[in-house]
């Protein structure tokens, strides 16, 4: 029994090494160097680019939201949420939810001053300072979405003091450090991908196909949270109702569907005027990250944002022995998302962090089945 004990504080201490580890690095190097590059850069020319069309006067030139390598997003979901959606374009026209519910509630807030010459900027102002409000929002969701889920787990006797400092790992990561300033939807999309990790092990499928269908009208990336959908519906035979079978083509249909609404194509990619469908063999961003970014640099980025949860999930994995289907499946998702990101998309940091969630949970799953008795 005694030397049981010793075997689980030295993982206890291990955990605790290299959550310490994670965040110092996070803080003080993950969003300092320059592995994203797009983060750091001082992409001035947008004001200049969209005033006119947005109504803003000189005065807000000095907007933060202009300056910085995040700003040639922000500034798409600010238009949108202004109501100017056809000054934007796709793939941001489909991501709508936020920035239309920012925009409604701005515009209520500022509709007695819809007189005043400067209301654009003060519409503008008003966005993006909501949008913190956003931001501030998910992040406190980020914590408690796993503190819920594991909430008498956690208040009970049982529990180890690692489960909660783990928890914060959700949180305090280089994705949602590099995107936490500005009026983006990352931090939103970790939520979504939070949520679902959270049903997945509660094996609630009508739920978690609920969330991917919001998911998709705050960004096209929780489509992939298909994977782990179909795993639930084979693995525990949700198949054999038919509601549930209609129930797994929900997403799907709310995907497609706001696609074809929104631009008449579902496989348009967006500015970079490239269908999927219509010219497969157009691999932009594969060669962008292959020959420009270069392999090293792409895989370094994505280290940056989940080395640290990748060797806490493999190290509770070798010494706990549990849910090997489910680890197996937490790789799996992660390298669909980490080919993803490389076949479809620049940024690669703050993209790969939704990987984070589903390995985060195995973790935290793999601690409770282990001390729960």
């Amino acid at each position: 029994m005694t030397e049981e004990i010793k075997t689980k504080k030295s993982i206890i201490y291990f955990i605790y090494i290299i959550i310490f580890i994670s965040f110092s690095y996070t803080i003080t190097i993950g969003t300092n160097w320059h592995s994203e590059p797009g983060a750091v850069g001082d992409n001035r020319g947008y004001h200049d680019r969209y005033a006119e069309k947005l109504g803003l006067s000189e005065k807000s030139k000095k907007h933060r939201e202009f300056h910085g390598g995040m700003a040639g997003d922000a500034i798409h979901y600010i238009m949108i949420a202004m109501g100017k959606s056809d000054v934007s374009h796709t793939p941001y026209t489909y991501r709508f939810l936020v920035p239309i519910t920012v925009g409604f509630f701005a515009k209520y807030l500022t509709k007695d001053l819809k007189d005043n010459e400067f209301y654009s900027d003060i519409l503008f102002k008003k966005i993006s300072f909501l949008w913190r409000g956003v931001n501030l929002f998910c992040c406190f969701l980020l914590i408690l979405i796993p503190f819920f889920h594991y909430r008498n787990f956690i208040f009970s006797e049982k529990s180890p003091h690692i489960f909660v400092p783990l928890i914060l790992m959700n949180l305090i990561n280089a994705g949602v450090l590099l995107t936490v300033p500005y009026s983006l939807l990352d931090i939103p999309t970790y939520v979504i991908f939070s949520l679902a990790a959270s049903l997945f092990f509660l094996k609630n499928f009508f739920l978690f196909s609920i969330v991917i269908s919001i998911g998709v009208l705050v960004k096209e990336v929780p489509i992939l949270l298909y994977f782990p959908l179909l795993y639930l519906l084979i693995k525990d035979k949700f198949y054999l109702k038919f509601k549930n079978i209609l129930i797994f083509f929900l997403p799907l249909i709310v995907f497609i569907f706001a696609r074809k609404f929104i631009s008449g194509s579902i496989s348009d990619m967006g500015q970079l005027r490239y269908d999927i469908l219509k010219d497969p063999f157009d691999f932009y961003y594969f060669n962008r990250n292959f020959f420009e970014v270069g392999l090293q640099n792409f895989f370094a980025r994505v280290a940056n944002s989940l080395i640290f949860i990748t060797i806490i999930s493999f190290y509770i994995r070798i010494k706990f022995k549990l849910e090997k289907q489910i680890f197996i499946l937490c790789i799996l998702f992660t390298l669909i998302i980490i080919l993803a990101n490389f076949l479809l998309a620049a940024g690669v940091m703050r993209v790969s962090q939704i990987a984070l969630p589903f390995l985060l949970f195995y973790s935290l799953e793999s601690i409770f089945q282990k001390y729960k008795n």
